[in-house]
Formats: C-alpha cells, sequence, structure tokens
C-alpha cells in the first residue's frame, strides 16, 4: 500500500510537471526568447499603447507599459491567465485597489538578460498564492489571472531596466503605470531619452530585440562558473548592496583565474575583480585575518590592459588604489543630492562625491578634480569646476567630499558631472580612475533650462467637500492675480464630467491670501446618490490644468424627520458598516479600502413615540461590527472583553408601524460578519446560500 501510494504522487507530481510543459509550450514567444505574457504575440492594447497620451489616453497621465486586453476576469478561462516572460524571481507583490482594481495586484519580477538585469511589472492581476517575495519562477509559468478593471479587462506589462531593486512611485500616478503629463517634456534619468518614464522602456520593443539569459554563460567568455558570475553582476547592478557572507559561498579563486583568464572586455573584468576585492579585503585585510580560519583567501592580480584615454602621466591599474564611488549633485544648500538636477541658468547648485582607497597601502597625496563636460567622453581638457583638493587614505578608508556654490552654465543643455582623481608625477605609482560611462554612480548630470520654456503648474488643495460647501484654494505663481477653477462632478474633465461650477478663487484666507475659494454644494448633487468631485486650477498661460482636489459626497433630506441610513463593504475583508452620520459617511468615502452600497433605509436621530434605540458594537478582534436593539444583547455584549461598546446609532421602530419595512439580520458561518438588508431579494438570496444564517427581523426602519 505505501509503495504504491508513493507510485502514485510521483505519477500525479510528473502528470503536473508535464501538462505545466505542455502549456508553456503553447505559448507565443518571441524571436529572442521570451515569452508573451498573456501567451498570445496579437493582443489589442486598445488605447494603453506604449506612451499614449491625453486625449486618447488617461486624462492629464501619459502610459509608460502596454496593455494586453483579455476581457476575461474568469481564472478558469486561459485566456485570462498570465504567465511569466522568463526564468526570474518575485520582487514584490503590491495590492492596491485604486491602481490596480479592487482585489487586484501589480507583480514585479526580475528577470536577467545577458548584460543586465530588468523588473517586470505584471498589473491588474490576481496572483496565484504562491506567487510572493522571493519565490522563483520559471519561463512561462502561471501566475495568475486578470481582476475585474472598469476600463476593460486587460493586463498591464511594463519593462523597468533602472538601478533601483523596483521603480519608485513618486512620479505622477503611482508611477509603474501611468506618468503625470507634466513631465512629458523631461528627459529620464535612467533611460536617458525624452519623455521621463521613470526608467522604464517600450517592453514588447525591448523584448524582441534583447535576449533573456539562457543556460550556460556564453562560450566567448571561456568559462563554465557563470552562475556565480551572474551573482557578482546582480551585486553590482543592485547597487553594490552585497556583502561578504553573501558572496563567499560562491566566489572562489576558481572564478577570480577564470575572470582574469577569460575575453572578457577588460574594463568589465577590471570593475567586477575590483568589486571583490573591495569586499574581500574590507572583510579580511582590516583585520589582519586574511589567510585566518574565518576568512577564505583569495589571491587578486592586477588587470593590465584595460582602456586609458588619457596621456602617459597616467597609468590604469585594475585594482587602483582609489575609487569614486559615487558622485551627485543638489540645489546648492537645499535638497537630498541625486543623479540629476534640473537647473536655471547661472543657478548654483552643490557636488558630493564618495572616494574610498581599494588598496593595501597608503594612497598619498591624491588630488579630486571636479569637471564638467557635455558629453560622455570624459577628458581631462574639459572644464574645471571649483578648486582641486588633495587627499590621503588609509588602506580601506571612504570620505565623502563636498564642492558648494558652483554656477550653472549659461546656455540650456544637458552637462555632466565627473570625478578625476590623479597622483603627482613624481610618486612612485600613479593611478586614477574617471567617473565612468558606464556606472551612473560615478557621475552626476545637470540639466540647464531655458527660462522662457518653463511654465509653472498652478497648486492648489481641495479643503473640503460636503452636503454644506465646496471650499479650497488655487494659484499660480506665473502671475499675481487669481486664476479661475473649474469644478467637475460625475467624472473628470474630459471624462465624462459635469462643469458644476467656474470661479476666480480670489477669497482672502490667512494661510495663502487672495487665492480662496468656497462656494454652497448644488441642489443637483442633493439626490441621494454618491457624485464624484474634481477641482482644477486653470492655469494662467493657457497650459495644463492641473487636479487639485478630489471628493465624494452623498446628500439626501430626510424623511419626516428621518435620515437616511448609508452602507458601506471593506474591500479587504468583507465587514459591512452602516452610518448616519455625515462625516463618518465623508471619512469612508475617502477611504478606498470602502465600496459605497447605497440608502439602506432611514431612521431617526432622536427618540420617537414607539421607537427603540440601536446599539453599535465593534469586534476588536476582527474588526467588524454589530448593531442590536435588544436590551440583553446589548448587556451580553458590554460584558464581553472582545466588543467595544459605540453607542446608540439611530432610532427604529420594535414594530411594524405605518410604512416601515422589515430589516433583516444574517450572520455569515465562515466570518462571523453580520449583514443587514430591508430588501426582499437581498434576503432572498441569503437565505438561499448555505454559508449565511438568517437570525431574525431586529427592527423597522422607513424604506
Amino acid at each position: 500500500m505505501k509503495a504504491r501510494g508513493f507510485w502514485s504522487i510521483a505519477l500525479m507530481i510528473l502528470v503536473t510537471v508535464c501538462i505545466s510543459a505542455n502549456i508553456a509550450n503553447a505559448l507565443d514567444k518571441t524571436s529572442t526568447g521570451f515569452y508573451y505574457p498573456i501567451g498570445e504575440k496579437n493582443f489589442n492594447s486598445a488605447n494603453g499603447w506604449w506612451l499614449s497620451k491625453d486625449p486618447d489616453y488617461t486624462d492629464r497621465r501619459y502610459h509608460i507599459g502596454v496593455d494586453m486586453m483579455t476581457y476575461t476576469n474568469d481564472p478558469n478561462d486561459e485566456a485570462s491567465r498570465v504567465h511569466a516572460i522568463h526564468d526570474g524571481k518575485v520582487v514584490l507583490v503590491r495590492y492596491n485597489s485604486k491602481a490596480w482594481g479592487p482585489g487586484n495586484a501589480a507583480v514585479l519580477i526580475e528577470h536577467q538578460t545577458k548584460s543586465e538585469r530588468i523588473v517586470a511589472v505584471y498589473g491588474h492581476i490576481r496572483p496565484n498564492p504562491e506567487i510572493h517575495r522571493g519565490k522563483p519562477v520559471t519561463a512561462g509559468q502561471d501566475i495568475g489571472y486578470t481582476g475585474y478593471w472598469n476600463k476593460g479587462i486587460h493586463l498591464h506589462f511594463g519593462i523597468y531596466i533602472g538601478d533601483k531593486e523596483y521603480p519608485d512611485t513618486e512620479h505622477g500616478y503611482y508611477g509603474w503605470g501611468m506618468v503625470n503629463v507634466i513631465y512629458w517634456n523631461q528627459r529620464d534619468g535612467e533611460t536617458g531619452k525624452k519623455p521621463f518614464t521613470n526608467g522604464f522602456v517600450d517592453p514588447i520593443e525591448f523584448m524582441e530585440k534583447i535576449a533573456p539569459y539562457n543556460g550556460p554563460f556564453p562560450d566567448e567568455f571561456g568559462f563554465s562558473s557563470w552562475q556565480a558570475y551572474l551573482k557578482v553582476l546582480d551585486c553590482i547592478d543592485m547597487g553594490r548592496s552585497c556583502n561578504y557572507n553573501d558572496l563567499k559561498h560562491v566566489v572562489d579563486q576558481s572564478l577570480i583565474d577564470d575572470i582574469c583568464n577569460s575575453s572578457i572586455p577588460e574594463d568589465e573584468k577590471t570593475e567586477v575583480i575590483s568589486y571583490l576585492e573591495e569586499i574581500w579585503q574590507g572583510h579580511c585585510s582590516t583585520e589582519k585575518k586574511k589567510f585566518s580560519a574565518n576568512c577564505k583567501p583569495l589571491v587578486f592580480p592586477e588587470i593590465t590592459g584595460s582602456s586609458n584615454p588619457d596621456n602617459d602621466n597616467i597609468t590604469t591599474y585594475g585594482a587602483p588604489d582609489v575609487n569614486v564611488k559615487r558622485c551627485e549633485v543638489r540645489h546648492a544648500g537645499r535638497g537630498d543630492f541625486e543623479h540629476a538636477i534640473y537647473l536655471l541658468p547661472g543657478e548654483r547648485f552643490d557636488i558630493e562625491t564618495k572616494v574610498n582607497n581599494k588598496g593595501d597601502r597608503k594612497a598619498k597625496k591624491f588630488t579630486i578634480n571636479y569637471h564638467r563636460s557635455g558629453n560622455k567622453d570624459f577628458e581631462r581638457s574639459d572644464k574645471e569646476v571649483g578648486d582641486d583638493k588633495k587627499i590621503s587614505l588609509d588602506p580601506g578608508e571612504a570620505i565623502t567630499e563636498h564642492k558648494r556654490g558652483i554656477k550653472a552654465p549659461d546656455d540650456p543643455g544637458k552637462y555632466y558631472i565627473f570625478i578625476r582623481l590623479s597622483k603627482n608625477k613624481g610618486d612612485s605609482k600613479k593611478s586614477n580612475d574617471y567617473s565612468s560611462n558606464t556606472n551612473k554612480a560615478e557621475y552626476a548630470v545637470v540639466y540647464v533650462e531655458d527660462p522662457a520654456s518653463i511654465n509653472h503648474l498652478p497648486k492648489g488643495y481641495l479643503d473640503r467637500a460636503d452636503c454644506d460647501q465646496i471650499v479650497g484654494w488655487a494659484k499660480d505663481e506665473d502671475t499675481s492675480y487669481a486664476i479661475y477653477v473649474h469644478v467637475y462632478a460625475d467624472g473628470p474633465a474630459g471624462g465624462g464630467g459635469i462643469n458644476i461650477q467656474a470661479l476666480i478663487a480670489d477669497d482672502y484666507r490667512s494661510d495663502v491670501g487672495s487665492h480662496g475659494f468656497s462656494f454652497d454644494t448644488p441642489e443637483i448633487l442633493k439626490d441621494g446618490y454618491l457624485h464624484d468631485i474634481y477641482v482644477y486650477a486653470i492655469d494662467s498661460d493657457g497650459g495644463t490644468n492641473p487636479l487639485i482636489g478630489t471628493g465624494r459626497i452623498i446628500c439626501i433630506q430626510g424623511k419626516n424627520e428621518s435620515l437616511p441610513i448609508y452602507r458601506f463593504c471593506n474591500l479587504n475583508t468583507g465587514y459591512y458598516i452602516y452610518t448616519r452620520w455625515e462625516q463618518e459617511k465623508t471619512n469612508l468615502l475617502a477611504d478606498l479600502n470602502w465600496r459605497y452600497e447605497g440608502i439602506v433605509w432611514y431612521a431617526y436621530p432622536d427618540q420617537l413615540t414607539e421607537t427603540v434605540p440601536v446599539y453599535r458594537f465593534c469586534n476588536l478582534q476582527k474588526g467588524n461590527y454589530l448593531y442590536t436593539r435588544w436590551e440583553q444583547e446589548k448587556t451580553n455584549l458590554m460584558a464581553d472583553p472582545n466588543w467595544r461598546y459605540e453607542g446608540i446609532v439611530w432610532y427604529a421602530y420594535s414594530s411594524q408601524l405605518d410604512d416601515s419595512v422589515p430589516v433583516y439580520r444574517f450572520c455569515n458561518l465562515n466570518t462571523g460578519y453580520y449583514i443587514y438588508t430591508r430588501w426582499e431579494q437581498e434576503r432572498d438570496n441569503l437565505m438561499a446560500d448555505p454559508n449565511w444564517r438568517y437570525e431574525s427581523i431586529v427592527w423597522y426602519a422607513l424604506p
């Protein structure tokens, strides 16, 4: 029996593997070897092609990926399934209802080409349970299916080639799928091209031109320890974040010797050997334990023959004594140092550079030279900016130096800031390391803009939008005059919204001066339905009119002294909350974790004849709510430390009077959550669902 059970399981595993392999084989692939993520080479992008832009695309946004329409969110439909484009590892799974749809996520997977690490974004999907951070995936593997999206069910697919572990979200609308049009004319710091794409490239063009890394390391490099070599390259590509413990199990003397004797380009060979030597010296040489049991001994030879664009006064070594680790810039005296900044002609900026000594002897009287160049062909003859500074560094020592208040050129353009390290001619050993044109950490970029071409976007804020007033402020620094504000309801401008108000923001406020605005909420919005509010500041020069705030309102008059009761469902947990309070309603409407489901009944804020109080309790463990009118149940809940009493929420009838209708309570047998309804159809559906238990009529309310 045991043997038969074993072989049955083995057979099931084999069948599963074969089925998975057959599915992968049925998927379309590029000629270079990547799988198309929905398995189809021919797909419809609707309006979501690469760099599609307003007005064809979403209002005031442009697209930094490609949409692949599947038209289905049925997990059993093969058309909905999403596949990894190649072997890789999951670096992030991020759920965000607003960006990707309720219950949907973006899965970020790193893949490897022959020359670089990339991160693919698979957006609007429901990931499989096994897909999580750190999980390895194989080429063509099923990773999930496309979830519901109200603008058409599809996969958003992007490829990021930047230096970060995964792309940031600080630009525009989440920065992984679309970017605000204000960045359209800016150059991207990662790709070096316009428009700004946050490090993303056309994913389909990339896959059809670039090959993924497949199998053993290319024969032309002449050695077999390719996996260890790729590990080192990954460390370098990810900002050199690895340490001795990360690499000691994959790096040995044979790898060092293989690299040195291979046909890898000399500059790349130098970078890798120098990187490994720095890590080993930092761990071993500092404590004089290079050959102790705690340190794997390695010998790092000098690499000869690497390129040197300078004259004979300087000799380049594969493991130089000094090295430029980082070069960054910022606006003079303010902000963080970063790779690239934008300046006006003549504006001042600061430089920060980190230099270290990777050698095993003291580096004496080295000079730090700061240069500016119009291209990446860094030459000694390029203009120097600021005074030179002499330094001396002990083995393993690193210092950070600053050059402050440098004046930007008067002519608009792109300028590279790089560092030259050199020794005087009389020294016995001369060394130099340039800011490499392949490692952007070693140089910085200053973009000098034409002042005449700069139009500052208006600024503003929507302070509040409720049933009484819509209030905020707006101003444009390009003019001293007040500017217009346009307010739309039920959709954005150009996206189906209705312009409900246009006014000048000239009300005086203590915080912003005469740039405030306010007006009474129009009666047409007080109809009991949910209305989305969009407020735009109108540019004084006719440029982009930015969205300065959004709000959501539901306004309706009560019936015979009663007030509406609103129902909301939590999208993450599935439990419900019922409220009559306007402020709580406003807060829930603004919270993307809650879905508004309508006015469910009317009840009284004060006690009238024939009415009884309804009490609300919150479960401290699960967060769900329970409502009751029964005094005994209230007493029991008050004695239970798992429940928090939140007060009387409204008054309702204990028996059916006049036009009142019964309200039914059901309990979910799986979660313990409660739902209350007055609708007979919903009642009948819940009665037929074995997951729900009918409990009773709890009170009577006005429909």
